[in-house]
Protein backbone atom coordinates (compact mmCIF):
# COMPACT_ATOMS: atom_id res chain seq x y z
CA UNK A 1 0.00 0.00 0.00
CA UNK A 2 2.94 2.36 -1.16
CA UNK A 3 0.98 4.58 -2.79
CA UNK A 4 -2.03 4.33 -0.68
CA UNK A 5 -1.52 8.21 1.30
CA UNK A 6 -0.88 9.80 -2.05
CA UNK A 7 -4.01 8.18 -3.52
CA UNK A 8 -6.24 9.63 -0.51
CA UNK A 9 -4.68 12.89 -0.86
CA UNK A 10 -5.68 13.39 -4.42
CA UNK A 11 -9.06 12.25 -3.94
CA UNK A 12 -8.98 14.45 -1.17
CA UNK A 13 -8.88 17.70 -3.83
CA UNK A 14 -12.45 16.72 -4.66
CA UNK A 15 -13.67 16.52 -1.15
CA UNK A 16 -15.23 20.04 0.61
CA UNK A 17 -13.09 20.74 3.79
CA UNK A 18 -15.01 20.41 6.87
CA UNK A 19 -14.56 21.25 10.66
CA UNK A 20 -14.50 18.51 12.92
CA UNK A 21 -17.31 18.50 15.41
CA UNK A 22 -18.03 17.08 18.58
CA UNK A 23 -20.93 15.11 19.82
CA UNK A 24 -23.17 17.16 21.51
CA UNK A 25 -23.84 15.03 25.14
CA UNK A 26 -27.32 15.54 25.02
CA UNK A 27 -27.31 14.07 21.65
CA UNK A 28 -29.43 10.46 21.87
CA UNK A 29 -27.31 8.09 19.69
CA UNK A 30 -28.31 4.50 18.00
CA UNK A 31 -27.22 1.82 20.89
CA UNK A 32 -25.11 0.25 18.01
CA UNK A 33 -23.24 3.49 17.70
CA UNK A 34 -20.44 4.99 20.18
CA UNK A 35 -20.51 7.47 22.24
CA UNK A 36 -17.84 8.32 23.76
CA UNK A 37 -15.80 11.68 24.52
CA UNK A 38 -13.72 13.10 21.70
CA UNK A 39 -10.03 12.34 22.13
CA UNK A 40 -8.94 12.20 18.84
CA UNK A 41 -6.23 15.03 19.11
CA UNK A 42 -7.54 15.70 14.92
CA UNK A 43 -7.70 12.35 14.11
CA UNK A 44 -10.92 10.51 13.38
CA UNK A 45 -13.79 12.09 15.90
CA UNK A 46 -16.56 10.40 17.22
CA UNK A 47 -18.94 11.11 14.43
CA UNK A 48 -16.57 10.03 11.13
CA UNK A 49 -15.36 6.50 13.82
CA UNK A 50 -19.40 5.77 13.60
CA UNK A 51 -19.44 7.03 9.82
CA UNK A 52 -17.08 4.43 9.18
CA UNK A 53 -18.97 1.48 10.68
CA UNK A 54 -22.58 2.66 8.99
CA UNK A 55 -20.55 3.06 5.57
CA UNK A 56 -19.09 -0.69 5.41
CA UNK A 57 -22.19 -1.76 6.34
CA UNK A 58 -23.81 0.61 3.43
CA UNK A 59 -20.89 -1.11 1.32
CA UNK A 60 -21.55 -4.89 1.93
CA UNK A 61 -25.20 -4.73 1.96
CA UNK A 62 -25.00 -3.68 -1.92
CA UNK A 63 -22.32 -6.00 -2.59
CA UNK A 64 -24.94 -9.23 -1.57
CA UNK A 65 -27.88 -7.26 -3.49
CA UNK A 66 -26.41 -7.13 -6.45
CA UNK A 67 -24.49 -10.37 -6.17
CA UNK A 68 -24.51 -13.40 -8.79
CA UNK A 69 -24.43 -16.31 -7.33
CA UNK A 70 -24.74 -17.97 -10.20
CA UNK A 71 -22.39 -16.48 -12.13
CA UNK A 72 -19.66 -19.81 -13.52
CA UNK A 73 -16.82 -17.07 -12.08
CA UNK A 74 -18.11 -16.28 -8.98
CA UNK A 75 -15.07 -15.29 -7.43
CA UNK A 76 -13.88 -13.19 -10.05
CA UNK A 77 -17.49 -11.39 -10.72
CA UNK A 78 -17.92 -11.42 -6.87
CA UNK A 79 -14.27 -9.32 -6.53
CA UNK A 80 -15.84 -6.77 -9.75
CA UNK A 81 -19.11 -6.44 -8.04
CA UNK A 82 -17.55 -4.87 -5.01
CA UNK A 83 -14.90 -2.68 -6.59
CA UNK A 84 -17.62 -1.43 -9.27
CA UNK A 85 -19.36 0.08 -5.62
CA UNK A 86 -16.69 2.73 -5.19
CA UNK A 87 -17.12 4.02 -8.59
CA UNK A 88 -18.26 7.54 -8.26
CA UNK A 89 -16.36 7.91 -5.07
CA UNK A 90 -12.69 6.57 -5.28
CA UNK A 91 -10.79 7.04 -8.69
CA UNK A 92 -10.23 3.63 -10.36
CA UNK A 93 -6.05 3.59 -8.49
CA UNK A 94 -7.65 4.46 -5.44
CA UNK A 95 -10.22 1.44 -5.79
CA UNK A 96 -7.14 -1.26 -6.93
CA UNK A 97 -5.29 0.03 -4.04
CA UNK A 98 -8.34 -0.74 -1.30
CA UNK A 99 -8.87 -4.25 -2.90
CA UNK A 100 -5.46 -5.08 -3.84
CA UNK A 101 -5.93 -8.65 -2.14
CA UNK A 102 -9.06 -10.72 -1.18
CA UNK A 103 -6.96 -12.56 1.49
CA UNK A 104 -6.90 -10.09 4.67
CA UNK A 105 -4.01 -10.29 7.35
CA UNK A 106 -2.83 -7.45 10.35
CA UNK A 107 -1.28 -8.31 13.49
CA UNK A 108 -0.65 -5.26 15.94
CA UNK A 109 2.74 -6.35 16.85
CA UNK A 110 4.04 -5.40 13.35
CA UNK A 111 3.17 -1.81 14.16
CA UNK A 112 4.20 -1.49 17.91
CA UNK A 113 6.30 0.79 16.82
CA UNK A 114 3.96 3.65 14.94
CA UNK A 115 1.83 3.34 18.12
CA UNK A 116 2.18 5.83 21.28
CA UNK A 117 1.15 3.19 24.09
CA UNK A 118 2.55 -0.08 24.35
CA UNK A 119 -1.36 -0.97 25.42
CA UNK A 120 -2.67 -0.88 22.11
CA UNK A 121 -1.92 -3.62 20.91
CA UNK A 122 -2.87 -5.84 24.18
CA UNK A 123 -6.31 -3.82 23.02
CA UNK A 124 -6.34 -4.95 20.04
CA UNK A 125 -5.90 -8.57 20.47
CA UNK A 126 -7.93 -8.38 23.28
CA UNK A 127 -10.95 -7.13 20.54
CA UNK A 128 -10.03 -10.06 18.06
CA UNK A 129 -10.41 -12.63 20.90
CA UNK A 130 -13.82 -11.78 21.87
CA UNK A 131 -15.00 -12.64 18.77
CA UNK A 132 -13.81 -16.44 19.97
CA UNK A 133 -15.23 -15.84 23.08
CA UNK A 134 -19.10 -14.66 22.21
CA UNK A 135 -21.86 -16.84 20.74
CA UNK A 136 -23.98 -14.01 20.27
CA UNK A 137 -24.53 -10.54 18.89
CA UNK A 138 -25.27 -9.30 22.65
CA UNK A 139 -22.41 -11.01 24.50
CA UNK A 140 -19.98 -9.52 21.68
CA UNK A 141 -21.24 -6.12 22.45
CA UNK A 142 -21.62 -6.13 25.87
CA UNK A 143 -17.47 -7.44 25.75
CA UNK A 144 -17.03 -4.20 23.02
CA UNK A 145 -18.80 -2.11 25.41
CA UNK A 146 -16.09 -3.35 28.34
CA UNK A 147 -13.19 -2.57 25.80
CA UNK A 148 -14.46 0.87 24.54
CA UNK A 149 -14.49 1.73 28.42
CA UNK A 150 -10.97 0.96 28.65
CA UNK A 151 -10.07 2.47 25.91
CA UNK A 152 -11.40 5.63 26.37
CA UNK A 153 -10.39 6.25 30.00
CA UNK A 154 -6.32 4.95 28.85
CA UNK A 155 -5.60 5.90 25.16
CA UNK A 156 -5.87 9.14 23.25
CA UNK A 157 -4.87 10.41 19.76
CA UNK A 158 -3.90 8.33 16.79
CA UNK A 159 -3.92 5.29 19.10
CA UNK A 160 -7.67 6.31 20.81
CA UNK A 161 -8.49 6.66 17.14
CA UNK A 162 -7.60 3.07 15.83
CA UNK A 163 -8.99 1.06 18.60
CA UNK A 164 -12.51 3.18 18.08
CA UNK A 165 -12.85 2.60 14.38
CA UNK A 166 -11.49 -0.94 14.88
CA UNK A 167 -14.90 -1.56 17.85
CA UNK A 168 -17.03 0.30 15.17
CA UNK A 169 -16.48 -1.82 12.67
CA UNK A 170 -16.40 -4.74 14.94
CA UNK A 171 -20.07 -3.63 15.78
CA UNK A 172 -21.35 -2.75 12.78
CA UNK A 173 -19.83 -6.15 11.02
CA UNK A 174 -21.27 -8.53 14.36
CA UNK A 175 -24.52 -6.70 13.02
CA UNK A 176 -24.19 -7.97 9.44
CA UNK A 177 -22.81 -11.33 9.87
CA UNK A 178 -24.20 -13.06 13.43
CA UNK A 179 -27.37 -15.32 12.13
CA UNK A 180 -30.46 -14.41 13.10
CA UNK A 181 -30.46 -16.64 15.58
CA UNK A 182 -27.76 -15.12 17.69
CA UNK A 183 -29.28 -12.01 17.75
CA UNK A 184 -28.01 -10.49 14.51
CA UNK A 185 -29.39 -9.77 10.49
CA UNK A 186 -27.71 -13.44 9.18
CA UNK A 187 -26.64 -11.95 6.34
CA UNK A 188 -24.20 -14.48 4.24
CA UNK A 189 -23.23 -14.06 0.36
CA UNK A 190 -24.80 -17.23 -1.45
CA UNK A 191 -25.83 -19.12 1.28
CA UNK A 192 -22.50 -19.04 2.84
CA UNK A 193 -22.38 -21.21 6.43
CA UNK A 194 -19.61 -22.12 7.19
CA UNK A 195 -15.67 -22.90 6.93
CA UNK A 196 -13.83 -25.59 7.99
CA UNK A 197 -12.02 -23.37 11.07
CA UNK A 198 -14.00 -21.05 12.33
CA UNK A 199 -17.92 -20.09 12.06
CA UNK A 200 -17.99 -18.20 8.29
CA UNK A 201 -19.63 -15.68 10.29
CA UNK A 202 -16.72 -14.74 12.77
CA UNK A 203 -14.02 -15.33 9.99
CA UNK A 204 -16.64 -11.98 8.24
CA UNK A 205 -16.21 -10.50 11.27
CA UNK A 206 -12.29 -10.81 11.75
CA UNK A 207 -11.63 -10.11 8.27
CA UNK A 208 -14.02 -6.86 8.58
CA UNK A 209 -11.53 -6.04 11.75
CA UNK A 210 -8.52 -6.49 10.25
CA UNK A 211 -9.22 -4.45 6.63
CA UNK A 212 -10.17 -1.83 9.08
CA UNK A 213 -7.29 -1.79 10.93
CA UNK A 214 -4.38 -2.28 8.07
CA UNK A 215 -5.87 0.59 6.04
CA UNK A 216 -6.00 2.97 8.93
CA UNK A 217 -2.09 1.84 9.95
CA UNK A 218 -1.56 2.29 6.16
CA UNK A 219 -3.35 6.30 6.05
CA UNK A 220 -3.55 7.09 9.11
CA UNK A 221 -0.85 10.23 8.57
CA UNK A 222 -3.45 12.07 6.46
CA UNK A 223 -5.47 12.43 9.49
CA UNK A 224 -2.94 15.28 10.46
CA UNK A 225 -4.53 17.13 7.02
CA UNK A 226 -7.35 19.29 7.30
CA UNK A 227 -9.98 18.47 5.90
CA UNK A 228 -9.09 14.73 5.07
CA UNK A 229 -10.48 12.82 7.58
CA UNK A 230 -14.19 12.43 6.32
CA UNK A 231 -12.79 11.25 2.83
CA UNK A 232 -10.29 8.99 4.70
CA UNK A 233 -13.24 7.77 6.85
CA UNK A 234 -15.11 6.50 3.22
CA UNK A 235 -11.90 4.32 2.33
CA UNK A 236 -11.33 2.37 5.54
CA UNK A 237 -14.91 1.70 5.24
CA UNK A 238 -14.34 0.81 2.09
CA UNK A 239 -11.00 -1.50 2.23
CA UNK A 240 -13.54 -3.16 5.49
CA UNK A 241 -16.07 -4.12 3.79
CA UNK A 242 -13.57 -5.29 1.03
CA UNK A 243 -12.37 -7.52 3.54
CA UNK A 244 -15.39 -9.47 5.01
CA UNK A 245 -16.93 -9.16 1.76
CA UNK A 246 -14.50 -10.73 -0.65
CA UNK A 247 -12.32 -11.61 1.65
CA UNK A 248 -14.16 -14.09 3.81
CA UNK A 249 -14.94 -16.06 0.49
CA UNK A 250 -11.57 -17.39 0.60
CA UNK A 251 -10.89 -20.29 2.71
Amino acid sequence: MKNVFHLVLFSLLVVSCTSESKLDNGESKAPDQLNLSDRSCGSFSIEEINLIGEKHNEYVIDWLQQLDCNSPDFMEDAMATYRSLGKGEFNDNHIKEMTNDPRVTFAAEDYAQQFNNPATVGYYNQLMNLIDQSNDYASFVAGLTALQSQVDSNLDCFDWSFMMTSISVARKSAQLWTPVAAGGMGLAPCGTTGFSRIPWWKKAVRNDIAGAAGYFMAVGVGLTVPGANVAIAGSVAFAAGWSSAVGSLWD
